[in-house]
């Protein structure tokens, strides 16, 4: 067989070590050939080497879609055509543009899937799919961040909310429940269209001492989330949220999860997958990340007179953009 192009299709051959019988066939589905998602390859493979579960001379398949149709289409074929061969397979699907074309095909119907790098995993009703999805989501939950804030805004007990109102609905009503237990004073700002935004500067500022910012493809585009946090520099007001994007455009801090440790995450899952009985899926909930990366912006601290935490400085990441103040 000939060398195939990376961005299609890698296969290497090697032999299958045994967990409960033959380990099955790896398929990988990558979203593109992009850092985060090599990464969380990379690491899913070192987890995999690491147990013994591959070695050089595993047989899997990669896969990675680019933004040629007829690339993916023929990747599409080369899928179908693993799964017809009646042997034993597992998708490990890293991305949302790989779930997508999981959900599409069908695959889960002829073959268990994992998946990993996909943020709000509920919107693509993946919950929905037990016994034949699981994986690792990239989703922070309230509670996390909100224990995060605490620790490195101890003071700041007036929360403003901002978040797209169709898509992260049930996101605010369980950090409204978090904020009362953490006596956090949680004040909504939902975002139906970009119109709202203008209006919410009127009062935000003058109610809220922090702002926390879930970003959403739907409304928050890069554009949006600039202005957005250079109103905030402005009024003095800190911006936090689950984005290391977030840190890098002037928030105070941003969470976000070490793309490698998910892919160590997800191998460890599928490790188990492979070590349970008749690798029931239905025994794996969704996960969340279990490693988080604190990226501060040391130029804001600095602009707003903050001090980070002394036990915080040996544990983040430091971002330092220029701010004219």
């Amino acid at each position: 067989m000939k060398k195939a192009v990376r961005v299609f299709l890698i296969t290497i051959i090697l032999k299958l070590p045994i967990i409960r019988g033959a380990n099955p066939i790896f398929i990988f589905i990558q979203s593109g050939d992009i850092l985060p998602y090599q990464e969380a390859f990379v690491g899913i493979r070192d987890e995999l080497k690491l147990k013994e579960i591959i070695d050089n001379n595993t047989l899997l398949y990669r896969f990675i879609l680019t933004r040629d149709k007829e690339t993916n289409q023929k990747i599409k074929t080369q899928v179908n055509y693993l799964l017809k061969r009646k042997l034993e397979t597992l998708i490990i699907s890293i991305g949302t543009k790989a779930v997508k074309m999981v959900l599409n095909e069908k695959w889960y119907d002829k073959s268990p899937v994992v998946f990993c790098m996909v943020g709000k995993y509920k919107n693509l009703n993946l919950h929905l799919y037990k016994g034949k999805i699981t994986g690792v989501s990239l989703e922070l939950n309230p509670k996390i961040q909100l224990e995060y804030l605490k620790e490195i805004l101890p003071n700041h007990k007036k929360v403003g909310l901002l978040y797209d109102s169709k898509t992260d609905l049930s996101f605010a009503k369980y950090a409204q429940i978090v904020a009362k237990f953490s006596n956090i004073k949680l004040i909504e700002y939902p975002i139906n269209s970009l119109e709202d935004i203008p209006k919410i500067y009127d009062n935000i500022f003058n109610k809220v001492n922090v702002i926390w910012l879930i970003p959403s493809t739907r409304i928050f585009s890069k554009v949006i989330i600039e202005k957005i946090i250079h109103n905030a520099i402005i009024h003095r007001v800190p911006v936090f949220g689950p984005s290391k994007f977030l840190a890098e455009k002037g928030a105070l801090f941003g969470l976000s999860p070490d793309w490698y440790e998910i892919g160590r995450q997800t191998g460890n899952l599928i490790i188990k997958i492979l070590s349970a009985k008749n690798r029931d899926l239905s025994q794996f909930s969704i996960e969340e990340p279990k490693k988080i990366k604190v990226v501060i912006n040391v130029k804001i601290t600095d602009f707003l007179g903050y001090k980070i935490p002394p036990k915080w400085i040996d544990k983040v990441e430091f971002v330092p953009i220029s701010i004219q103040k």
